[in-house]
């Protein structure tokens, strides 16, 4: 059944890269509601129509799918058994039909949901239209037709980023055939060389076809790739898995009826829908899904609540299996949020009580942005007089019906092609490369025989467009609702040209291919000029063309990621891989909400150290992106941004190198775990005898002296004087201590300080002797983590930060115990002592035994150095402990401390061995320091 559901997202995914039913009619609702159905959809379109398909091939499941939009028209009843039916013919919706026509079908009509946008930041403010279909077929039935699947790479990264190996190309690809009926084009020309069949499906419901009819600019569009060569290569087939380069368009036309081939004419075909067990209600608008009761322990939803016709009347319908809510990338949210599935901060601001705390909803919303450049041309063989002369029209239109050919049989391209910018380029030099890999394209170039929009009074034209395919980590949008009426519009922002690192660059680098294109010398005598006069030309600056793709660039429509796929277990997300919704029983999304929009960057974050790790070994490439994204991920100066500002963070880092300060506790754990805690503080460690230079630094750069519980009334020179006492066992220059303080042993004192305005916090703790004995006597093994001015150390990363496990040291007080609950509200398990079983196995994450800062063990990343300053390396990594375990496997950590005239700071030192070693070395018979 898992397949049944991918079968139906490939076809949701040939659209996004790019109809006959039987419906009940209003009197029928009682046979609704007294019908035992096994499943109910909500949403007859791209996808919801596929799982509607596959499911009533077994004539045990009775399915039900409500669709808000109309039927196709044109109604002809028939019988079937008590219950009369109707039967929606395609015809006389040629809008609908008929390829040349794709792009009359929205916006403002009635198979379009009709949204705008909230304002773009991105495109100056502007809201922009936002057609959906409103139809039975969904999207299928009125979009432009354009059928491309994508690179091997981005499904290869869905299976990485999902954890689920069937996502990947090689297990995609006999699903994208099994869907698939590609068929000769309407005009029958010998198609060899225009596409590869062995990448292609001839028995599937999905129908698919090249080009039905030739233009008068195929050879001079072809002359031109010949004539500029480099990055215009020819590609056979761009639906292959390897795209890049221009080939023949591919459509979701059927080639011999030259008709639009949607998942309703699909998958409804009228044989499907006389099938006994499967009804479709149209104007069906669900308003929410509803949970009565329970499934081990998480709600359970098995009712769906809706409107007939835009009534104020709201029916229900229940399904024994499972709710499927195939209702869009935008209408899903919505229905999740008003059912009580989302955010509950959000869900309160529409009087909405939370059943399903899932932040995700509505969020991360990935579209591609797209631009059209036009230019009049000397010519009249375009296609533009078919756009404005209804004598043209008609004619062309009856050549349709009678032959299936001619100007009519085609959509809105001929050729299209896929490219990508070079890896050297400067802009990535600071953001991460988004593409999926190195034969994934960064964007679209498709040519269109007419002017692409509003058609002038006269003219012809000649438009290339070009999409942009790989947005930046920050261009996300979202999903959210408007009101507490569950049938008012969404508020959607498509996040277009968001992400002001990557978008705007890149989408430059592909307008500038397109008019590089059309330089070629292939259109000397064709192209007059440009069609508008802000239009940029080849010799614009890159503020003329960035201030004319802010202005022009629009939505492709390719909407996912509201509802999106991440691994099983994730915190993260709204359905696991299965589809299955997260934190709750009896609902499946089966739509293109669920695609991840995914980039490395969102990708790496879903993996452990050791995943990445892992990952990075694979190959040469992968190791570079994994490289790169731990450059950016693991950013100290972002961490410390929020304390300092550029010039103070080359000083701190400048104090760290002297003194042997290092960050550690919340702060540290954040830095790892590549997450936020807004009330943290920045929580620093280091000899006491180094407190009065960094005190005087931090009240130097505007930081106030707070004093701590209990000496409310002492000045910072008072407490700079004061220290915790400390008692030793002397081992000539090796020491055991033990502290009064209360993070344990080797505390010496701990200073507060303060800066508001934003509010921030800074915690000096000072150590007697090595401040990585604090560590190591700190409450748990999560916090176990420190970041020296040139290195950050893990110590326990594995069970850190893979298995969500702390071992508890056992250190008392309520301090330690506020702050272990705290670490394990954040989701570690916290564990006062080992199993049996895991205390005698050498693999596991808390294996007993001697360790050492830096070890194999241990997760260690680089920090770059500051431009200008040049520091030596930290000598963190000469300290060592043995972890070991009481006789209630309870863990105790063994080391002694090395203090000597002959070295500049303290060290820990495990092992009678080493101390055996070390005793000639840095001895001389001196009193031990005190």
């Amino acid at each position: 059944m898992r397949l049944l559901y991918k079968l139906a997202i490939l076809h949701v995914l040939s659209l996004l890269h790019s109809s006959g039913a039987v419906i009940l009619s209003g009197r029928d609702l009682p046979h609704v509601a007294t019908t035992n159905y096994d499943f109910v959809i909500v949403g007859g379109g791209t996808a919801g129509n596929v799982v509607a398909n596959r499911l009533t091939e077994n004539p045990n499941f009775n399915v039900l799918v409500l669709e808000a939009g109309p039927g196709q028209v044109r109604f002809v009843e028939i019988s079937r058994s008590d219950i009369y039916y109707q039967y929606s013919s395609d015809a006389g919706v040629l809008a609908l039909q008929v390829p040349f026509l794709c792009t009359t079908t929205t916006p403002q009509t009635l198979w379009d949901w009709n949204y705008t946008t909230v304002a773009q930041s991105g495109l100056n403010g502007a809201s922009v239209g936002y057609p959906r279909g409103h139809v039975l077929g969904g999207t299928s039935s009125v979009n432009c037709l354009v059928y491309t699947r994508g690179s091997k790479a981005d499904f290869d990264r869905y299976a990485n980023f999902t954890g689920d190996e069937g996502w990947s190309w090689d297990n995609m690809l006999p699903y994208f055939k099994k869907s698939e009926k590609f068929t000769p084009p309407s005009d029958r020309h010998n198609t060899t060389g225009q596409y590869d069949p062995s990448v292609h499906g001839f028995d599937g419901l999905n129908s698919v076809s090249l080009p039905g009819a030739p233009t008068a600019i195929d050879d001079r569009f072809e002359a031109a790739i010949d004539q500029l060569g480099g990055e215009f290569t020819r590609n056979l087939d761009t639906n292959s898995g390897s795209p890049l380069g221009f080939g023949w368009s591919q459509a979701v036309v059927d080639g011999p009826s030259a008709s639009r081939s949607s998942s309703s004419t699909g998958y409804l075909a009228r044989e499907f829908l006389l099938r006994p067990n499967l009804h479709v209600l149209v104007n069906a608008q669900v308003s929410r899904v509803i949970s009565e009761g329970t499934q081990d322990r998480v709600p359970e939803f098995k009712t769906v609540e809706f409107r007939l016709n835009g009534g104020d009347t709201l029916f229900t319908a229940s399904a024994s299996k499972e709710l499927i809510l195939s209702a869009g990338a935008t209408n899903t949210p919505q229905v999740l949020m008003n059912s009580g599935i989302g955010s509950p901060s959000h869900l309160s601001e529409h009087g909405i009580q939370s059943i399903v705390d899932l932040p995700d909803v509505g969020e991360n919303l990935f579209d591609h942005p797209i631009i059209t450049l036009s230019w009049r041309v000397d010519a009249n063989t375009t296609y533009d007089d078919y756009k404005r002369d209804s004598a043209l029209q008609d004619e062309a239109l009856q050549t349709w019906k009678d032959t299936r050919q001619g100007v009519y049989a085609n959509g809105i391209s001929q050729h299209i092609g896929f490219f990508r910018v070079p890896d050297n380029s400067s802009i990535f030099g600071n953001a991460t490369n988004p593409a999926s890999g190195p034969g994934s394209p960064h964007f679209e170039i498709f040519v269109s025989n007419f002017l692409l929009g509003a058609t002038p009074p006269e003219g012809n034209y000649l438009s290339i467009s070009t999409i942009l395919l790989t947005p930046g980590d920050n261009a996300r949008g979202s999903v959210k609702l408007n009101s507490s009426d569950p049938f008012a519009v969404p508020l959607i922002d498509a996040g277009l040209l968001a992400d002001n690192s990557t978008d705007v660059a890149l989408m430059r680098e592909a307008v500038k291919s397109v008019l590089r294109l059309a330089s070629a010398p292939a259109w000397e005598d064709y192209i007059i000029e440009a069609a508008d006069s802000t239009q940029p030309g080849l010799n614009a600056t890159d503020a003329e063309l960035d201030a004319f793709i802010r202005t022009n660039t629009r939505s492709a429509y390719h909407v996912v990621g509201t509802s999106r796929i991440t691994r099983k277990g994730a915190e993260g997300g709204v359905v696991d891989p299965d589809f299955k919704l997260k934190k709750a029983a009896g609902l499946r999304i089966v739509d293109a909400s669920v695609l991840p929009a995914t980039t490395d960057d969102e990708f790496f974050r879903c993996l452990s150290p050791a995943d990445l790790i892992n990952y990075a070994k694979t190959q040469r490439v992968a190791y570079a992106a994994v490289s790169s994204y731990v450059q950016r991920a693991f950013a100290v100066s972002r961490l410390l941004s929020r304390f300092f500002t550029p010039i103070e963070i080359g000083n701190f880092r400048y104090w760290q190198s002297y003194t042997g300060m290092f960050i550690s506790g919340s702060t540290a754990l954040q830095f790892f775990d590549r997450s936020f805690y807004p009330d943290s503080d920045l929580d620093l460690y280091v000899e006491h005898r180094y407190r009065v230079p960094i005190v005087a630094w931090l009240l130097s750069i505007g930081y106030a002296f707070v004093p701590r519980k209990g000496f409310e009334d002492q000045t910072v020179q008072e407490a700079l004087a004061h220290q915790i006492p400390c008692e030793h066992g002397e081992k000539g220059v090796f020491f055991e201590s033990k502290s009064e303080g209360y993070f344990g042993r080797g505390v010496a004192n701990v200073y507060n300080f303060h800066k508001y305005n934003p509010d921030r916090k800074i915690q000096l703790i000072t150590s007697h002797h090595a401040p990585l004995e604090i560590i190591l006597n700190f409450h748990s093994t999560c916090v176990m983590n420190i970041i020296t001015h040139d290195k950050a150390y893990s110590l326990y990363p594995r069970g850190t930060f893979e298995e969500r496990r702390s071992l508890i040291y056992s250190t008392e007080g309520s301090r330690q115990e506020n702050a272990r609950k705290k670490y394990a509200e954040r989701g570690w398990t916290m564990m006062k002592q080992l199993s049996s079983e895991e205390l005698n196995d050498p693999s596991s994450a808390f294996a007993r035994g001697g360790r050492h800062v830096g070890d194999s063990s241990c997760w260690t990343i680089a920090i770059p150095p500051l431009l200008g300053l040049d520091l030596p390396h930290s000598f963190i990594e000469s300290n060592s402990w043995d972890l070991q375990y009481n006789n209630e496997r309870e863990p105790v950590m063994n080391f002694s401390i090395v203090v000597t005239h002959k070295l500049r700071h303290s060290y820990l030192v495990a092992g009678r061995a080493l101390q055996a070693y070390l005793w000639p070395l840095l001895s001389d018979n001196e009193s031990p320091q005190k």
